[in-house]
């Protein structure tokens, strides 16, 4: 069955994917952002937009992404236990040279998921710069996507706003509200060695 999805001139997806499309926030969204971000780096010099260039993508996405080029069922589970071996790695050196095993054992028999590998899993190796008992709370994107839920629930209730600013005014509250008690409350990434982490 072919993809029917489409994504319009502002970069938004519609439609439903095929079972065997390629995940396009692989290829699209991610790209684009990359591209702002060395631009922005080069207009401004700025060292804050040049870390932010220096993305972490989510390491569960991206395993799920490669599932997409994988030519045989079969080999699902051992596409997705060699990915995790890269993601598991002890430090970036190791992450790397497993990295290159990974698509040597794949350029054969399936070079599409090889070349995929070889240029996407980088991108979710940039955790392996942090302490590790940051490491395995920056690694996915599941507090961005539990802050999303909380926002989306809280604006359910309303359902209509009057205008933007009360929208904002809303979203800008519980955003607040979400940072204190990070802050204060559950420590959820201290960057004091002393004081790792709450679980």
């Amino acid at each position: 069955m072919p993809s029917t999805v489409r994504v319009d001139e502002r970069g938004v997806e519609t439609g439903q994917p095929s079972a065997r499309s390629p995940p396009i926030e692989a290829h699209l969204q991610w790209f684009q952002f990359q591209e702002a971000m060395e631009q922005l780096c080069q207009q401004t010099g700025s060292w804050q937009a040049s870390i932010l260039s220096n993305w972490q993508r989510c390491q569960f996405h991206l395993q799920q992404n490669a599932q997409a080029y994988v030519p045989r069922l079969d080999q699902r589970a051992a596409v997705a236990e060699a990915v995790r071996s890269i993601f598991f790695s002890s430090d970036l050196p190791a992450a790397q040279r497993r990295l290159k095993e990974v698509v040597a054992l794949y350029a054969a028999s399936a070079p599409k998921l090889a070349s995929w590998i070889e240029e996407n899993i980088p991108q979710g190796l940039s955790v392996l710069a942090f302490p590790l008992a940051h490491q395995k709370r920056l690694r996915t994107t599941n507090p961005l996507e539990r802050v999303n839920q909380e926002l989306k629930r809280r604006t359910r209730v309303a359902r209509v706003f009057p205008n933007e600013a009360s929208l904002l005014r809303l979203v800008s509250a519980l955003l607040t509200e979400i940072s204190q008690d990070w802050e204060t409350g559950k420590i959820y990434l201290s960057m004091d060695s002393s004081n790792p982490p709450t679980t």
